[in-house]
């Protein structure tokens, strides 16, 4: 896999990891085992798709192929549209988490600092 003009390259046997560049190149999300082929690995999805479990958020770095879903291998071979496909993708079906009480309250805390330091 490769960064080409800010798009992915890839065919389903490929580690990708998702980085903050403007965070220090903080990981954020990684799939697959980086630097491995992942030809008959678990998560391989070579002509298929890969689904994250909806509503879980980026891993951080490590990856757990128990949270996405798998077409398994060839799946969209020979298909002409998703729709008529005898595994589709799932598009447009996953939901972002919603923050944790605990977050809101650090946020709410931080927003109050920051307010109460202002002039």
């Amino acid at each position: 896999a490769g960064a080409i003009s800010n798009a992915l390259s890839i065919n389903g046997d490929d580690a990708i990891e998702l980085f903050s560049a403007s965070a220090g190149e903080t990981v954020i999300d990684v799939f697959g085992d980086i630097g491995t082929d992942g030809s008959g690995e678990p998560w391989e999805y070579t002509d298929g798709w890969a689904y994250r479990a909806n509503g879980l958020p980026a891993n951080g770095g490590t990856f757990d192929a128990a949270n996405w879903t798998f077409s398994g291998r060839d799946a969209l071979d020979g298909e002409s549209s998703n729709a008529d496909a005898a595994f589709p993708i799932p598009v447009g079906t996953w939901q972002i988490p919603e923050p944790t009480s605990t977050l809101l309250g650090a946020i709410g805390l931080g927003l109050l600092c920051f307010l109460r330091r202002r002039p």
